[in-house]
């Protein structure tokens, strides 16, 4: 980068992850062969549902989401719910 593009990386901002951490983008965390929803939107998921006495139109919209990734664990408990 500093020979072709004469750019610097800042030390102290930049930072580089291996793919076992996963990328979090978008709520969910991506990794080489899956993706599986981030921690926090799950609770919040849950929460909402907890709030709105389960709905159908909040379970199906959260159902949906979740169709996107590896998330039977998650689908199971909104069952549950």
């Amino acid at each position: 980068m500093e020979k072709e593009l004469h750019l610097e990386l800042h030390e102290r901002k930049t930072y580089t992850e291996t793919f076992v951490t996963g990328i979090d983008f978008l709520g969910w965390v991506y990794f080489p062969t899956h993706r599986v929803l981030r921690t926090v939107t799950k609770r919040r998921m849950h929460k909402r549902i907890i709030e709105t006495e389960g709905k159908t139109e909040v379970v199906q919209s959260y159902l949906g989401l979740l169709s996107h990734g590896d998330a039977y664990g998650s689908k199971k408990k909104i069952h549950n719910l």
